[in-house]
C-alpha cells in the first residue's frame, strides 16, 4: 500500500474582511460635528501602537477620549478656510463590533472652505478605505469622499455663502 502523507493542520485565522472607517461631518454656522465609526479591534491596535503598548481597550472614559483625539488630530486633518479645527469628543461607544466617536469642532463663523484628510489606520493596513459624508446643513449640500493609501489627501470643498 503507497504511504500517505499527513500535512499538519493549522487552525484558520479570518480577519475581518473590510479594513474601512465610517464618517459623516455636519457643517453647521458655529461648529462642525464627526461621527467616525471604526472596527473596534483596529482602534485598539492603532491606539496600543500610537503611545507603545501592548494592548489598549476601547471604553468611554476621558483617558481613552483624550488617547482618540491625540491620534485624530494625527491622522485627519481639518481645517475651515485655512485655520486648523481642535475638536472635543462629545460621545462615544460600541455599535456591534463598532466604535464610534461624536467629535465637535467649534467655527468661528460661517465656513467657506473645509481641507479635509482620513488617514485614520494607514499605518495599519494598505487595503484602509475611510469615507467621509460631508453635509453643508445650511445649503443641504452633501459630497462624499473616499480616502485610501495612495490618495490620501487633503481635499478642499467650498460652499456656496
Amino acid at each position: 500500500a503507497p504511504m500517505v502523507e499527513r500535512l499538519p493542520t493549522r487552525p484558520r485565522v479570518l480577519p475581518h474582511a473590510v479594513h474601512a472607517s465610517y464618517g459623516k461631518l455636519a457643517i453647521e454656522t458655529e461648529r462642525i460635528t464627526l461621527r467616525i465609526r471604526m472596527f473596534k479591534d483596529d482602534l485598539e491596535k492603532a491606539l496600543a501602537a500610537s503611545i507603545r503598548r501592548p494592548k489598549v481597550a476601547m471604553e468611554s472614559t476621558p483617558s481613552a477620549d483624550s488617547l482618540f483625539l491625540a491620534y485624530l488630530a494625527q491622522h485627519i486633518t481639518l481645517a475651515a478656510d485655512g485655520a486648523p479645527l481642535k475638536g472635543k469628543v462629545a460621545g462615544s461607544g460600541l455599535e456591534k463590533d463598532m466604535w464610534w466617536y461624536l467629535v465637535q469642532f467649534p467655527t468661528r463663523n460661517a465656513v467657506k472652505t473645509l481641507t479635509l484628510s482620513n488617514r485614520i489606520f494607514f499605518e495599519l493596513f494598505n487595503d484602509q478605505q475611510n469615507l467621509f459624508k460631508v453635509l453643508d446643513v445650511t445649503s443641504g449640500e452633501e459630497s462624499s469622499l473616499y480616502f485610501i493609501p495612495g490618495e490620501p489627501g487633503p481635499v478642499t470643498l467650498s460652499f456656496s455663502r
